[in-house]
């Protein structure tokens, strides 16, 4: 959830994504027929590049963070273990 809280745009795109994966209904059919079919192919398609996009901004993000995690838990155990603070 978190991701959502920070990426707003992943979290639009998501729902229009799901709004485009909802049937339409007769009334929809009738009233906007093949102009509301291709808007909704339009979001659709966008929404799929932009959650793309967002995924892969994610994983270059995620190696490094996780390095640096790493490194700092690395740091603070044998600090801690040279204090004698934990055996």
């Amino acid at each position: 959830m978190a991701h959502f809280r920070d990426q707003p745009l992943v979290g639009g795109a998501l729902a229009f994504a799901v709004g485009a994966a909802i049937p339409t209904t007769q009334v929809e059919d009738s009233v906007a027929g093949e102009a509301a079919e291709s808007v909704k192919d339009s979001i659709s398609d966008k929404a799929e590049d932009i959650l793309d996009k967002g995924a892969e901004a994610a994983s270059a993000i995620y190696d490094p963070t996780t390095a640096v995690f790493d490194d700092t838990y690395e740091a603070a155990s044998g600090r801690i273990k040279n204090e004698g603070v934990y055996d």
